[in-house]
């Protein structure tokens, strides 16, 4: 079976570490959209699909650093409206990327 391509996050939203994973497991990542536009929910919407969910690998960049690979946690993707303000918010797992070596 061939490997899944890698696919990049769309970005934007607010990042934040719920938990920081360790050595032997990784990060719990929550984003949030506040107010987001019809075309980034859509958008957000289509790379969720795209990437079927928790099932295809994907990297995101936080801070700096490179996230690789990620999975969606299961049914996470969720919008909602709370107080007359939208919120779109995702959860993730993610490893953070090993450097790769410089060449000679």
């Amino acid at each position: 079976m061939p490997e899944p391509l890698m696919r990049v996050f769309p970005g934007g939203g607010s990042p934040t570490f719920i938990d920081r994973g360790g050595p032997d497991r990784p990060a719990l990542v929550e984003v949030e959209w506040r107010n987001p536009t019809p075309e980034r929910i859509q958008e957000n919407e289509a790379f969720y699909a795209l990437v079927r969910g928790s099932i295809d690998p994907w990297e995101i960049h936080i801070g700096g650093t490179l996230y690789r690979p990620c999975y969606f946690e299961a049914d996470s993707l969720k919008s909602e409206v709370i107080h007359g303000h939208s919120r779109q918010v995702v959860r993730f797992r993610a490893t953070k990327a090993t450097p790769e070596p410089k060449g000679e």
